[in-house]
């Protein structure tokens, strides 16, 4: 039995490689790199180790993982290698090699840049991303940097100034997959998505949460008709998050407060009862001081809420089988029933650890949600 997963190098299909993986592990993080550990059992032939000699595997050369998503193929991760390790065995025989690598932003961060942009920051993201063959979805962002006010300067790698940008516009940055069959196996789209996530209407417009569902899939447990597609849910609420901002100062020398007017958490609840219902009245702010206009602030302060809103954090484990054959992904929407009036409701997938054998395709879940049922209320 070999890995449920096609393994491609230099986009091509590698069914040997395929063949001779123990177990593959992918770790998907959102606003983090995709990274992957593919294992590979290799024995000596004239007094050497011919997979060390094969050059798909050698560092900087790309490795894709597809695998089925219902009937639809679903790339877990493409990029390239970016190290090994061998564990030799004496006499050749049961001797490890593994490969590990992530995905294209394993490229971007490896050069330090300086560059004075101009223009908005999703021009300036789309700018980035085509200089790496990535199709840009780049959510448009309103302020205009130009010579003539002021510039923005990189002085980073490319990674490091898109997640800069991202943090401080409240969007997220992650690379995604579009996969369709080919002669040569499969041909894979990798697209740079700079998006809020969940989607909103402020930045880049969008469907809200149900844009990031996908029907049907749904992680349920304690099912009277024995529907369960988990075994296991652990859920942690931190109620000292903040809820609005105090107030934000134009420079440093000032020592009045700007006023942005009233600022709160900016994606749409994921529930019924948003923090500031369910615990105490207590004021729970925020303080950001920077240099810019009030709108600029304005944009700053949401993305500082957006980040701090998510204040249930939850984790859960299940299989491609108990799925019905269907994958969880990061972003992504997803229902979780069967834990009371107070935690069933919808959850963001914000990462997905894949561990692929010759047996099952498990995924470690960990979730997150801005708001509570109405349960919490009672």
């Amino acid at each position: 039995m070999t890995l449920a997963t096609s393994i491609l190098a230099g986009g091509v299909s590698a069914p040997d490689l395929t063949e001779q993986a123990l177990d593959l592990k992918v770790e998907q993080r959102l606003g983090e790199a995709t990274r992957y550990t593919l294992r590979l059992e290799i024995d000596v032939a004239a007094g050497d180790f011919p997979a060390l000699l094969d050059p798909r595997l050698r560092p900087g050369h790309d490795l894709a993982f597809v695998v089925r998503d219902g009937r639809r193929p679903a790339c877990l991760c493409s990029g390239p290698i970016d190290r090994i390790r061998v564990a030799f065995r004496r006499g050749g025989t049961g001797t490890l090699l593994e490969i590990m690598g992530g995905d294209r932003r394993i490229e971007m961060a490896r050069a330090h840049r300086v560059e004075a942009w101009t223009g908005r920051d999703s021009d300036i993201v789309t700018a980035i991303v085509l200089r790496y063959g990535l199709l840009p979805d780049i959510a448009s962002t309103e302020k205009v940097y130009s010579p003539v006010s002021v510039t923005q300067n990189q002085s980073a790698t490319d990674v490091a100034w898109i997640e800069r940008l991202a943090r401080r516009s409240g969007a997220s940055f992650w690379i995604d997959y579009e996969v369709t069959p080919s002669a040569a196996g499969f041909t894979i789209a990798e697209i740079a998505r700079f998006r809020p996530v969940p989607p909103r209407s402020a930045l880049g417009g969008g469907a809200g949460p149900g844009a990031l569902a996908d029907l049907g899939l749904a992680l349920s447990l304690n099912q009277a008709d024995a529907s369960d597609t988990i075994t296991d849910f652990s859920v942690e609420v931190d109620a000292e998050r903040p809820t609005s901002l105090a107030g934000v100062r134009v420079a440093e020398e000032l020592t009045e407060e700007e006023d942005t007017g009233q600022l709160a958490p900016p994606h749409s609840p994921l529930g019924e009862v948003d923090l500031r219902s369910y615990a105490s009245a207590d004021e729970r702010s925020a303080f950001l001081a920077t240099a810019g206009d009030a709108a600029e602030l304005k944009v700053r302060g949401e993305a500082t809420l957006a980040e701090a809103e998510w204040f249930v954090q939850a984790s859960t484990s299940t299989t491609v089988h108990a799925l019905d054959g269907r994958i969880l992904t990061a972003p992504q929407v997803v229902p979780v029933k069967g834990m009371g009036s107070v935690f069933s409701g919808d959850y963001l997938v914000s990462s997905v650890s894949h561990s692929l054998d010759h047996v099952q395709h498990s995924m470690a879940v960990q979730l997150r949600r801005n708001a509570l049922g109405r349960g919490a209320l009672l």
